[in-house]
């Protein structure tokens, strides 16, 4: 098999394989985030909860990691939010539902660049 005629296989199995975990990571975030933000589970919680980071840490890596079996660091996130690097979570402590919803439109914005990724191919 040349390598140039196996790149497109290649292509569509990795790029399959990140569509599976990012439809997953949606998923969580969002039934995460009907979890934290309504008095469902508890009459403490609403809209203006403040859950911690390590919620939707705990949602990307249960997807990525034990789902699609990329091999990423646990706990990586969270040591750069501590350095002050990366994310929400160097200026704010703990989560807010501004940060749930950034998640599932940047999740979703990735699901359909994905998808029309693989239909550019076919």
């Amino acid at each position: 098999v040349k390598p140039g005629t196996a790149m497109p296989i290649l292509f569509m199995s990795a790029t399959q394989t990140a569509l599976d975990g990012f439809w997953r990571v949606l998923s969580l975030t969002w039934t995460e985030s009907n979890d934290q933000f309504t008095t469902r589970f508890s009459k403490y919680r609403g809209l203006k909860s403040r859950p911690p980071w390590s919620v939707l840490e705990t949602c990307c890596w249960s997807a990525f990691v034990e789902l699609c079996g990329l091999g990423l660091e646990q706990g990586a996130a969270s040591k750069d939010q501590k350095r002050g690097e990366g994310g929400g979570g160097a200026a704010n402590r703990a989560a807010n539902l501004e940060a749930f919803i950034e998640d599932v439109y940047s999740m979703r914005f990735a699901v359909d660049l994905l998808e029309s990724s693989m239909t550019d191919t076919e």
